[in-house]
């Protein structure tokens, strides 16, 4: 058994050495003899040979470690360069996304100075207090908002016209004084049993307008 323990002890030598650790005579003596007396002389040897062959392993990649310790320090002297990259790239993104809404507004508007100055929209007596108290069409209620230079005297006229799913009881003739975005005029097309044919214009955006007049429709 003291044989077997000075292995032992010899082992934890060897590991010492090979892992930078520091060497305890004392302890490793006390420990091995411990283990010895339990085990019959035989656990405590396996378990360091054990520990010895996975030193040897990673000895045997000592070149391939330090080959991947150069590709990581090489990647960390240029994360500054790496970041300053990203954030370029991100800048530049941003910057298209503008140049994007800006093309797409031109192509989808008409220039302001093209519009009409006067427009007309048709509603009920209720929308027109709404309009008359918050200046804004429809109250400012979200959604589209559809107006027209189509100037109707009676129901029947705007609701064939303009194909209005209700029939409207007064016109309202109003400026635009706000900048909402104003998509192109378009033909009514045909809907809810009306025949279309007006004109009317839309606009995505609250519509705040100067009353001209309102008259009610025959």
């Amino acid at each position: 058994m003291l044989l077997q323990t000075a292995v032992d002890v010899g082992i934890d030598y060897l590991i010492a050495r090979a892992t930078g650790t520091d060497f305890n005579l004392v302890g490793s003596l006390k420990v091995n003899a411990a283990l010895n007396v339990t085990t019959l002389g035989v656990g405590s040897t396996v378990a360091k040979l054990r520990h010895l062959g996975k030193v040897a392993a990673l000895a045997s990649h000592a070149d391939e470690v330090a080959d991947a310790a150069r590709v990581v320090a090489e990647a960390a002297s240029h994360a500054d360069e790496a970041a300053d990259a990203l954030r370029a790239a991100e800048r530049i993104e941003e910057a298209a996304g503008v140049l994007r809404g800006v093309e797409n507004a031109t192509e989808a508007t008409r220039d302001a100075s093209r519009l009409p100055r006067r427009f007309s929209r048709y509603m009920s007596r209720s929308e027109l207090e709404t309009v008359q108290e918050t200046g804004l069409l429809r109250g400012g209620r979200p959604g589209e908002t559809y107006f027209t230079t189509n100037r109707c005297r009676t129901v029947r006229s705007a609701e064939e016209k303009l194909a209005l799913p209700r029939a409207p009881e007064v016109r309202l003739d109003f400026e635009i004084v706000n900048q909402p975005r104003i998509y192109e005029p378009r033909k009514v097309a045909p809907a809810f049993g009306k025949p279309g044919g007006g004109i009317d214009y839309w606009s995505p955006d609250p519509v705040r307008v100067r009353i001209i007049r309102w008259c009610d429709l025959r």
